[in-house]
């Protein structure tokens, strides 16, 4: 992504998300003074090198072509294909600002007094200048070709040296060059999009380009507007932007010459001016068709006749076209697809899916493919297995701020990435600066960057610091009601703190900061911790991950893992089809997952922690009541085995129950052979 600009203040909103605060130091030495401007994909600066006190220009790298900033500011790659790319580039760039610095003695080129990466980026420093940009300048005039060709002389001059030794700018613009005291100089030596790839020919063009916009103050070359220059230097113009051999040194020639140079062959569209009758009855053109309406015939009978007698003898000719064998498939292109349309594209084709991880990223919209592998064009065969990793997008869930100071609030959600506005509201009950509401609902997940609007207290108005107040006991009261009598006594109460603890109910003070009976003026403020209650986890997706890599998963996030293997046809064995608590949910510490994984077909296994088959738990968030039911059975439960009383249990029952998760064995051989004889499972199956 490129942008070009001549002032902040005609900046996008996407490309000031991008800019250091004024004030902020760069690499510990050179503090932002203030944005200048942006060319391609390079940002300016107006700096101050702290060591030595002198001003500077200081460039930055914009590398969206590769990464996406993180809610720090610092630029990350969007995934590993992007990562490779990156590092080439950076390795090419770093290499080309030490090259650049041999040739500071050239006119045109600023002299590199500093390089280093910083924030993920590169940057690089010159002498600070305050000097227009030839953009801004043809915004205000055009030259006379002689002029004009005077002004960009010592760049032709600077181009012509450095071509010889292999070195190319590649993204010569109008806001690339700069006019210093009457004299040129070239910028934006990282704006080219691929530093290799740079050639001669690019620059060369790039020049013809500008100098046909300072001539005659348009952007496309047109007979029209090249009919007022002089002929020498329209034909140059006209080889430069489209020969693509031309060099520095023909352009220079030709610029000078007194006659014209001959055009190159490659010809534009004819003028609308041209007469149709000149252009279909052209002498040249009608011999031409003549001929070829007379030979044609001929050759076509000749090649139809030596196809007939030669068709046995001739040796068939070498087919370099690729080719794929019954089984094989060229893998597709899935990137940016949306994760249902690339699995049922994979599924057509006969490959399994395997989702290996879903990662937040801040380019790729959320549920679309950021990662797969085999890479497209890679040969598979039918059977064969694709990981893909899924984007997340940048989204995360908003925190509930509310009892929280300002700052404190603030630095929770410009972590994530928010954007805080705030306005100021009177609350009798609440201590200055804490926070009293916000417009989005805790747990709702926003895109980055999103508004996230603040309402903090003012506090009250009708407070006497003279007057003295008793401070008592509120350790094991309920916050809210501790809030409420503390402000009939014109006190504050602050939630300083929240803790987990298991034997405290949540939302109930374990401590508070000011001892009881102790004397606090009208106004204070008394910090309390308050109880979270028992510590949860929140439940990540391992939904088609492996056996192992859910397992890991799970108990990286201190939650039990609990795997029944079930047949399936559809997936790979060992692959994860579902789990009975969904992700994203707040659970307790230590609680079990139950995961259904995919042993393939035909096999009916014994799991880790269930039965083969059996339906999934879930966690409820109330107890199941079943006193009812259970009473009017209780004969028939007394009588029968376990999993008999459930089944009639369930049949005699008229209004339906949720059903409830099946006892879990410790040990097959603990239960009766009689009545678990159904359930007796065969031995783990070799899955390799």
């Amino acid at each position: 992504m490129s942008w070009y600009s001549d002032s902040p203040e005609r900046f996008t909103a996407e490309l000031r998300k991008l800019v250091p605060d004024a004030g902020e130091v760069i690499h510990k030495e050179y503090e932002i003074i203030a944005p200048l401007y942006v060319s391609g994909t390079e940002l300016c600066y107006h700096a101050k090198q702290l060591s030595s006190g002198v001003e500077c220009l200081l460039f930055e790298l914009i590398p969206l072509r590769w990464c996406a900033p993180n809610p720090k500011g610092r630029f990350l790659p969007y995934h590993a294909e992007a990562s490779a790319q990156w590092e080439r580039f950076r390795v090419s760039a770093l290499n080309r600002l030490s090259r650049l610095q041999k040739f500071s003695h050239e006119a045109a080129v600023p002299a590199v007094k500093d390089g280093f990466e910083s924030r993920g980026t590169i940057w690089y420093v010159t002498r600070y200048e305050d000097a227009p940009s030839l953009r801004q300048l043809m915004q205000e005039k055009t030259w006379k070709p002689k002029d004009a060709i005077r002004l960009l002389t010592p760049l032709l001059d600077t181009l012509a040296g450095m071509h010889d030794a292999g070195m190319y700018h590649g993204a010569i613009t109008a806001y690339a060059i700069h006019i210093v005291n009457d004299s040129i100089q070239l910028r934006d030596w990282l704006s080219c999009s691929s530093l290799s790839e740079a050639t001669a020919s690019d620059d060369v063009r790039d020049v013809s380009r500008l100098l046909w916009q300072m001539t005659t103050g348009t952007d496309y070359y047109n007979e029209e507007s090249a009919a007022a220059l002089p002929a020498p230097v329209r034909s140059a113009i006209y080889n430069g932007l489209f020969d693509p051999e031309m060099t520095v040194s023909r352009l220079w020639k030709q610029l000078h010459a007194k006659k014209p140079a001959k055009r190159t062959v490659i010809r534009l569209l004819q003028s609308e001016q041209t007469p149709l009758l000149s252009r279909v009855f052209s002498p040249v053109v009608t011999a031409v068709f003549c001929a070829f309406c007379i030979a044609a015939p001929v050759v076509l009978w000749r090649m139809e006749a030596a196809a007939i007698v030669t068709e046995t003898e001739k040796e068939p000719l070498e087919d370099v076209a690729y080719s794929l064998s019954e089984d094989e498939i060229q893998m597709p292109e899935l990137l940016y697809l949306e994760q249902n349309e690339a699995q049922k594209m994979l599924s057509d084709l006969g490959l399994h899916v395997i989702l290996s991880a879903r990662e937040n990223n801040p380019v790729v919209p959320e549920n679309q493919v950021l990662m797969q592998s085999p890479d497209a064009g890679a040969v598979v065969h039918a059977g064969d297995t694709v990981t893909l990793t899924i984007s997340n997008g940048w989204s995360n869930a908003v925190p509930d701020v509310s009892g929280m100071p300002l700052e404190q609030a603030k630095s929770a959600l410009t972590e994530l990435g928010f954007v805080i506005e705030t306005e100021e509201k009177i609350s009798p009950d609440d201590a200055p600066g804490i926070i009293i509401a916000q417009d989005v609902k805790p747990g709702t997940r926003l895109e980055r960057e999103s508004t996230v609007r603040l309402t903090v207290s003012l506090g009250r108005e009708d407070l006497d610091d003279t007057q003295q107040v008793t401070v008592e006991d509120y350790t094991g009261m309920d916050f809210e009601k501790a809030k409420a009598a503390l402000s009939e006594q014109l006190l504050y109460a602050v939630q300083a703190e929240s803790v987990f603890d298991a034997e405290v109910p949540a939302g109930v003070i374990i401590r508070q900061d000011l001892e009881p009976g102790k004397q606090a003026a009208q106004g204070s403020t008394i910090n309390f911790t308050v109880s979270k209650g028992i510590e949860t986890a929140q439940v990540p997706d391992v939904v088609h991950l492996s056996a192992e890599s859910a397992r890991q998963t799970l108990e990286a996030a201190r939650l039990q893992c609990i795997i029944c293997y079930v047949s399936n046809a559809e997936w790979e064995i060992d692959t994860v089809l579902t789990q009975n608590v969904e992700a994203g949910s707040q659970v307790p510490l230590g609680s079990e997952i139950w995961l259904e994984v995919s042993v393939g077909s035909g096999s009916y296994v014994a799991s880790t922690g269930g039965w083969s088959g059996v339906p999934l738990p879930t966690i409820p968030s109330t107890e199941v009541t079943t006193e009812e039911t259970s009473e009017t059975d209780n004969s028939e439960a007394e009588t029968d085995s376990e999993t008999t009383a459930v089944q009639e249990t369930t049949a005699s029952s008229t209004e339906p129950t949720e059903p409830t998760a099946p006892p879990l064995p410790s040990d097959s051989s603990s239960h009766d052979s009689d009545s678990d004889a159904e359930m007796t499972a065969p031995p783990m199956p070799n899955l390799e």
